[in-house]
Protein backbone atom coordinates (compact mmCIF):
# COMPACT_ATOMS: atom_id res chain seq x y z
CA UNK A 1 0.00 0.00 0.00
CA UNK A 2 2.71 2.58 0.90
CA UNK A 3 4.76 1.87 -2.41
CA UNK A 4 1.66 2.15 -4.36
CA UNK A 5 1.11 5.50 -2.84
CA UNK A 6 4.67 6.15 -3.68
CA UNK A 7 4.45 5.10 -7.19
CA UNK A 8 1.20 7.36 -7.18
CA UNK A 9 3.15 10.27 -5.98
CA UNK A 10 6.13 10.30 -7.75
CA UNK A 11 3.72 9.88 -11.41
CA UNK A 12 1.73 12.84 -9.79
CA UNK A 13 4.96 14.78 -9.85
CA UNK A 14 6.23 13.61 -13.22
CA UNK A 15 3.18 14.72 -14.41
CA UNK A 16 3.01 18.19 -12.29
CA UNK A 17 6.66 18.35 -14.08
CA UNK A 18 5.60 17.62 -17.88
CA UNK A 19 2.25 19.72 -17.59
CA UNK A 20 4.74 22.86 -16.14
CA UNK A 21 7.11 22.12 -19.13
CA UNK A 22 4.01 22.11 -22.12
CA UNK A 23 2.76 25.05 -20.46
CA UNK A 24 6.13 26.85 -20.67
CA UNK A 25 6.37 25.85 -24.17
CA UNK A 26 2.98 26.92 -25.28
CA UNK A 27 3.43 30.36 -23.05
CA UNK A 28 6.18 30.83 -25.77
CA UNK A 29 4.56 29.91 -28.77
CA UNK A 30 5.79 26.28 -29.01
CA UNK A 31 3.32 23.37 -30.13
CA UNK A 32 0.16 23.22 -31.04
CA UNK A 33 -2.21 23.48 -28.14
CA UNK A 34 -3.52 19.97 -27.17
CA UNK A 35 -7.39 19.21 -26.77
CA UNK A 36 -8.53 17.65 -23.82
CA UNK A 37 -9.65 14.23 -23.75
CA UNK A 38 -10.81 11.23 -21.53
CA UNK A 39 -7.47 10.12 -20.39
CA UNK A 40 -7.65 12.13 -17.06
CA UNK A 41 -11.32 10.82 -16.67
CA UNK A 42 -9.71 6.83 -17.34
CA UNK A 43 -7.06 7.14 -15.04
CA UNK A 44 -9.85 9.03 -12.26
CA UNK A 45 -12.34 5.88 -13.22
CA UNK A 46 -9.43 3.45 -12.90
CA UNK A 47 -8.17 4.75 -9.41
CA UNK A 48 -11.66 4.91 -8.31
CA UNK A 49 -12.13 1.13 -9.57
CA UNK A 50 -9.17 0.14 -7.96
CA UNK A 51 -10.50 1.80 -4.76
CA UNK A 52 -13.47 0.59 -4.73
CA UNK A 53 -12.24 -3.24 -5.29
CA UNK A 54 -9.68 -2.64 -2.33
CA UNK A 55 -12.13 -1.02 0.08
CA UNK A 56 -14.53 -3.96 -0.33
CA UNK A 57 -12.25 -6.77 -0.27
CA UNK A 58 -10.99 -4.54 2.84
CA UNK A 59 -14.64 -4.83 4.19
CA UNK A 60 -14.70 -7.84 3.70
CA UNK A 61 -11.78 -9.40 5.33
CA UNK A 62 -12.83 -7.27 8.78
CA UNK A 63 -16.41 -8.59 8.31
CA UNK A 64 -14.97 -12.21 8.24
CA UNK A 65 -12.79 -11.46 11.10
CA UNK A 66 -15.58 -9.76 13.00
CA UNK A 67 -17.37 -13.08 12.73
CA UNK A 68 -14.55 -15.34 13.04
CA UNK A 69 -13.56 -13.18 16.80
CA UNK A 70 -18.11 -13.43 17.20
CA UNK A 71 -17.84 -16.97 16.89
CA UNK A 72 -14.51 -17.36 18.78
CA UNK A 73 -16.43 -15.52 21.48
CA UNK A 74 -19.16 -17.57 21.55
CA UNK A 75 -16.74 -20.84 21.88
CA UNK A 76 -15.20 -19.48 24.91
CA UNK A 77 -18.95 -19.08 26.03
CA UNK A 78 -19.96 -22.50 25.52
CA UNK A 79 -16.74 -23.45 26.82
CA UNK A 80 -17.50 -21.53 29.74
CA UNK A 81 -20.76 -22.89 30.55
CA UNK A 82 -19.75 -26.49 30.28
CA UNK A 83 -16.92 -25.74 33.11
CA UNK A 84 -19.45 -23.96 34.68
CA UNK A 85 -21.65 -26.96 34.74
CA UNK A 86 -18.67 -29.73 35.23
CA UNK A 87 -17.82 -27.70 38.48
CA UNK A 88 -21.48 -28.07 39.65
CA UNK A 89 -21.49 -31.31 38.93
CA UNK A 90 -18.40 -32.05 40.53
CA UNK A 91 -19.53 -30.02 43.89
CA UNK A 92 -22.93 -31.79 44.09
CA UNK A 93 -21.21 -35.22 43.38
CA UNK A 94 -18.75 -34.00 46.54
CA UNK A 95 -22.01 -33.04 48.49
CA UNK A 96 -23.43 -36.29 48.01
CA UNK A 97 -20.45 -38.25 48.88
CA UNK A 98 -20.23 -36.38 51.68
CA UNK A 99 -24.29 -36.79 52.94
CA UNK A 100 -22.75 -40.57 52.02
CA UNK A 101 -20.11 -40.50 54.24
CA UNK A 102 -22.33 -38.62 57.11
CA UNK A 103 -24.84 -41.19 56.89
CA UNK A 104 -22.03 -43.85 57.19
CA UNK A 105 -20.82 -42.29 60.27
CA UNK A 106 -24.10 -42.03 61.75
CA UNK A 107 -25.17 -45.61 61.57
CA UNK A 108 -21.68 -46.79 62.43
CA UNK A 109 -22.25 -44.30 65.66
CA UNK A 110 -25.43 -45.81 66.36
CA UNK A 111 -24.39 -49.86 65.71
CA UNK A 112 -21.12 -48.57 68.18
CA UNK A 113 -23.58 -47.00 70.29
CA UNK A 114 -26.01 -50.44 70.35
CA UNK A 115 -22.62 -52.46 70.43
CA UNK A 116 -21.85 -50.61 73.55
CA UNK A 117 -24.99 -50.66 75.30
CA UNK A 118 -25.46 -54.48 74.99
CA UNK A 119 -21.81 -55.04 76.22
CA UNK A 120 -22.53 -52.91 78.92
CA UNK A 121 -25.87 -55.17 79.33
CA UNK A 122 -23.97 -58.69 78.95
CA UNK A 123 -20.88 -57.09 81.49
CA UNK A 124 -23.86 -56.20 84.11
CA UNK A 125 -25.35 -59.88 83.25
CA UNK A 126 -22.02 -61.69 83.98
CA UNK A 127 -21.95 -59.13 87.22
CA UNK A 128 -24.95 -60.55 88.17
CA UNK A 129 -24.00 -64.31 87.18
CA UNK A 130 -20.12 -63.73 88.97
CA UNK A 131 -22.21 -62.49 92.30
CA UNK A 132 -24.70 -65.41 92.38
CA UNK A 133 -22.09 -67.91 91.37
CA UNK A 134 -20.04 -66.66 94.85
CA UNK A 135 -23.17 -66.52 96.37
CA UNK A 136 -23.34 -70.10 96.10
CA UNK A 137 -19.79 -70.80 96.69
CA UNK A 138 -19.97 -69.51 100.11
CA UNK A 139 -23.45 -71.10 100.44
CA UNK A 140 -21.86 -74.04 99.55
CA UNK A 141 -18.62 -73.73 101.96
CA UNK A 142 -21.17 -73.03 104.64
CA UNK A 143 -22.55 -76.26 104.15
CA UNK A 144 -19.27 -77.97 103.92
CA UNK A 145 -18.74 -76.45 107.27
CA UNK A 146 -21.76 -77.84 108.59
CA UNK A 147 -21.59 -81.09 107.19
CA UNK A 148 -17.73 -81.18 108.79
CA UNK A 149 -18.75 -80.28 112.14
CA UNK A 150 -22.04 -82.53 112.02
CA UNK A 151 -19.13 -85.65 110.40
CA UNK A 152 -16.88 -84.82 113.11
CA UNK A 153 -19.73 -85.16 115.73
CA UNK A 154 -20.46 -88.47 114.71
CA UNK A 155 -17.11 -89.62 114.71
CA UNK A 156 -16.74 -88.26 118.11
CA UNK A 157 -19.51 -89.85 119.15
CA UNK A 158 -19.08 -93.09 117.89
CA UNK A 159 -15.51 -93.70 118.69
Amino acid sequence: MEKERETAESVRKRSMEILAETREKESQGYGKKRKKNGGDREAIDYFRGKYDKEFNFKRGELELRRRELEMKEKEKERQWEVTKREIEMKEKEKERQWEIKKREFEMKEREWEARSKRESEMLAVMQHHLQQQQELQKQMQEQNKLMLDIMKKLFDKFM
